[in-house]
């Protein structure tokens, strides 16, 4: 039996993938035993692995073939079901819907703090007056509008729940298509 000598060659994917090439040798020279499979020189009478009669047919000699590396691909159902191709439709739109909040519920948060400090210190340098009513008159707008700014948190935080929840809903739609197979 002859050995095949492998080639490994990287694919595009970067998976591995062994290319069978055959030992060359001359088949008019050698013969294979019918009885171990071994092959011997034609013109030896008895085989030289089990000791049998050489047989008067010849057999081609085999290629061992290398392990192949890479998993073969299975081709997937043809097109998506149009109920998951609706719902994840559906999914994209909560989605950027909710991130849309989130930004607005962020840009609230941001101006009232911006606005109470500016607010503050233009009062604070306007008023004519001594340090300690300057700071009275500059508290209130600065207290109103950065406490006003903390209720955007709790918006904040549920927003960043949903769109989390919304991601959850999205990979399992996207294993459900993947996998739609075996589904």
């Amino acid at each position: 039996m002859a050995i095949a000598q492998g080639n490994v060659t990287h694919q595009l994917e970067g998976h591995l993938r062994a290319v069978v090439q055959p030992v060359q040798q001359p088949t008019g020279e050698r013969t294979t035993c019918s009885s171990c499979g071994k092959s011997h020189p034609k013109s030896s009478k008895f085989c030289t692995g089990c000791g049998q009669p050489k047989s008067n047919v010849v057999q081609p000699i085999g290629t061992q073939a290398a392990p192949v590396f890479a998993h073969a691909h299975v081709p997937q159902a043809a097109g998506i079901p149009k109920e998951l191709q609706v719902e994840l439709g559906k999914l994209l739109v909560a989605v950027a819907r909710e991130r849309l909040f989130l930004y607005f519920h962020w840009s609230v948060f941001l101006g009232l703090h911006v606005v109470g400090f500016l607010l503050a210190y233009r009062m604070y340098e306007e008023f004519a007056g001594d340090e300690a009513s300057k700071i009275l008159v500059s508290l209130p707008p600065l207290f109103f509008l950065n406490l006003s700014a903390f209720f955007c948190l709790p918006l904040i935080k549920t927003t960043r729940f949903q769109i989390t929840r919304l991601k959850e809903q999205l990979t399992y739609i996207h294993y459900r298509i993947e996998y739609r197979d075996i589904w």
